[in-house]
């Protein structure tokens, strides 16, 4: 009896093991994850792709999501040709959309300031031109390709820390997540190469990243995740910068349903929009009293 079992665990492990993308790494499944994950089949981890991160072939991929955003603009109709002309020039370099947009300046007082550790606050950040990004928020922005491909890009804005109201849990979560300033919070230390995450979300973590990044126009990092859940396909760019007292913090996610997408899709649409999130992101500023 003891064999028989030994012997199904393995067959379902040498199964969870094959169904493993190789596209960021090969992991072993039998070390890293839980035998409770296993047998509980709490995730569908990724199935194998052609492409791997170090055979990727960004510039094809970028020609490829030129050529949608193309067939897209050549179904619509345009009320004259400056502005179909400029619309095929932001789907050939998205970051035009940035170029051709406006600054916009708003104010934030009372509780939304509150929140934030303020009394009154300042922001500017960049309206962009055209119809790339559906605005579903104050200062969030989305996308979604003809393939699937969501792409979100969030200003959540610069915050003090010691103006935190602690007895909010949800002020007390975020000291907890930036007490030890935005480098350390861009490792995502507890997120580990290769194992499911233990904080209750159940994530399969794929790979980790960390960069120099302008965040708020300040120096600060990029703290970049690939990861999946049940149902997606996620890269996640976590965007954070010091200033005296507090923290600033931006972000941008590419995901897809697994059964539509690969994650070499999403890092061809991150690769896309690249330059754009970036000016985005960096060009923003925040100030406050």
């Amino acid at each position: 009896m003891k064999n028989c079992i030994q012997l199904i665990f393995l067959l379902v492990s040498i199964n969870l093991k094959a169904q493993t993308s190789t596209f960021y790494g090969d992991y072993n499944i039998n070390k890293n994850i839980n035998t409770n994950v296993i047998e509980d089949n709490k995730i569908d981890v990724s199935k194998d792709v052609n492409w791997t991160i170090r055979t990727i072939d960004y510039e094809q991929l970028a020609l490829e999501n030129t050529q949608r955003e193309v067939d897209r603009l050549n179904s619509l109709k345009f009320s004259n040709d400056l502005l179909r002309q400029r619309a095929l020039e932001v789907a050939n370099d998205p970051n035009k959309a940035f170029d051709y947009g406006s600054d916009i300046f708003f104010t934030k007082r009372g509780t939304q300031a509150k929140i934030l550790g303020f009394k009154k606050t300042f922001h500017k950040q960049r309206e962009l031109d055209g119809d790339f990004f559906t605005k579903n928020h104050q200062s969030n922005y989305r996308n979604q390709s003809k393939d699937g491909i969501i792409t979100e890009i969030e200003l959540h804005g610069c915050f003090k820390l010691s103006g935190l109201n602690k007895k909010n849990p949800n002020s007390k979560e975020t000291w907890e997540r930036f007490k030890n300033g935005a480098e350390e919070y861009a490792k995502i230390k507890d997120w580990i190469i290769g194992e499911v995450t233990k904080d209750g979300s159940d994530l399969f973590i794929h790979s980790k990243d960390i960069t120099s990044a302008t965040v708020f126009s300040l120096k600060g990092f990029k703290g970049s995740v690939s990861y999946e859940d049940d149902y997606n396909y996620v890269i996640k760019d976590n965007y954070t910068s010091d200033f005296d007292g507090g923290v600033c913090e931006a972000g941008a996610r590419f995901k897809g349903d697994k059964d539509e997408v690969t994650f070499a899709q999403l890092e061809g649409r991150r690769y896309y929009f690249k330059a754009l999130i970036e000016n985005i992101i960096s060009t923003a500023m925040m100030g406050g009293k």
